[in-house]
């Protein structure tokens, strides 16, 4: 609605001049909002002719219309179980039902998110992990809630648990690119596992199919789903930091009598499995002989100390190894760069961090926390929601429009005066 057109008219010399002064020069419409506004002007002493106080009455009116007459509150879908405005929550977990999906079961426990108090069965009830139901906390700003990412499982085993890693399983995409809407995540091959803890980049089995398409990813005839029934949090028999899916479950590589899963020296070398190939993905091979280092018993894998999969002279001059006391150490924790999962200290692993100079200065990013700011700036903030159970679905709605009501009269009433 527009009270004035722009252009001068006789239709609006013939209301007395009010047109005029209103508008400054303009046709006036003849709708019902406008009229009422024109009687409401004549009974005030008569404005300067300009356009600016009938623009701000203009949307003052509609701000006020929009907040009284607004559409009603979503319709609620079978199970929410939300009456009026007031929204049920069932598990008593401060998200009401509306948000949370009843055919989905994060954690894989028999109970759908909506009756589940701790929705990512990591031990920490949800009302813990979300205590702000409209905005829920994120602490790696990847766009998935806490309450939903394990705060004890480390997917890639870079010393950042799933729910403080922007790349849990570090295959260098992020989660918040593989599974956008941060509450039901795609998972491509269907083996329960989201694709943000699977990864786009190996290849376990060796079968030609990555991880995140690949419904048996260690090739041992035991779906993913049957060996890590949850999605997340899954199963390590023998604590070598490799889950149970990616280590096969019959092979027995070094014939020691325990099959890979139940063995945390896999090749018998004597360097157990977590120091050779942490997580179980993006595993080194530091001979080239196209045998990973965790099966490969004639592989020294002096390449790589750490296995972030950044190279020891990256870490420390070749001049200065073997000498480790006189190697970098970025953040001055002690534990120099070569041995340091997060070398400066920005709770990045410097495995996300490898290959990136994100502000351009020269200085690796695993090197650099301004860096590793500028990163998190790139990932963006938390997952928001907008029912709060037990309160007003429009609530946050209502206070911004009101405010902008108030802060459009405060102005036109200013202008009056000055006038």
């Amino acid at each position: 609605m527009s009270v004035c057109s722009g252009s001068t008219s006789d239709g609006a010399a013939e209301q007395g001049g009010v047109a005029a002064k209103f508008c400054g020069r303009g046709t006036l419409q003849s709708d019902y909002f406008e009229q009422r506004l024109i009687v409401i002007m004549k009974k005030r002493r008569p404005v300067r002719a300009r356009s600016s106080p009938g623009c701000m009455a203009t949307l003052l009116v509609l701000m006020c219309v929009f907040v009284i007459v607004r559409p009603a509150p979503v319709a609620a879908q079978s199970g929410d179980m939300c009456t009026g405005n007031v929204c049920t929550d069932s598990d008593g977990d401060g998200i009401a039902n509306l948000y949370e999906p009843s055919d989905h079961d994060t954690d894989g426990d028999g109970l759908p998110d909506e009756q589940d108090a701790d929705d990512d069965g990591d031990g920490i009830d949800t009302s813990v992990e979300c205590t702000h139901p409209q905005n829920c906390e994120d602490a790696d700003g990847d766009g998935i809630p806490d309450y939903l990412e394990s705060n004890t499982s480390d997917m890639d085993a870079d010393g950042l648990v799933d729910s403080e890693d922007p790349d849990a399983e570090g295959d260098q995409i992020l989660d918040r690119d593989e599974c956008p809407s941060g509450l039901v995540c795609p998972d491509a091959d269907g083996d329960g596992l989201p694709d943000q803890l699977e990864s786009n980049l190996d290849d376990t089995d060796e079968q030609s199919i990555l991880n995140v398409n690949d419904t048996d990813s260690d090739g041992d005839g035991l779906p993913d789903g049957e060996e890590c029934p949850a999605g997340l949090n899954c199963p390590d028999d023998d604590g070598d930091t490799i889950s149970n899916h990616l280590e096969h479950n019959t092979r027995d590589l070094d014939g020691d009598g325990l099959p890979d899963v139940a063995d945390d020296d896999d090749d018998g070398d004597g360097l157990p499995t977590a120091d050779e190939c942490r997580g179980g993905m993006h595993c080194n091979d530091e001979d080239l002989d196209g045998v990973p280092d965790h099966w490969d018993p004639d592989n020294a894998n002096i390449g790589d100390r750490d296995q972030d999969r950044i190279p020891d002279e990256d870490e420390c001059p070749a001049d200065v190894l073997p000498d480790l006391a006189n190697c970098p150490d970025t953040d001055g924790d002690g534990i120099p760069d070569i041995l340091d999962l997060d070398s400066d200290d920005d709770g990045l692993s410097d495995m996300d961090e490898r290959g990136l100079d994100l502000d351009g200065d020269g200085i690796p990013a695993f090197r650099d926390a301004k860096g590793a700011d500028g990163y998190f700036l790139l990932l963006g903030g938390g997952a928001g929601f907008g029912c709060n159970a037990g309160t007003q679905r429009h609530g946050t709605i209502d206070l911004i429009w009101i405010l902008l009501a108030l802060g459009a009269l405060i102005r036109l009433r200013v202008y009056r005066n000055e006038t």
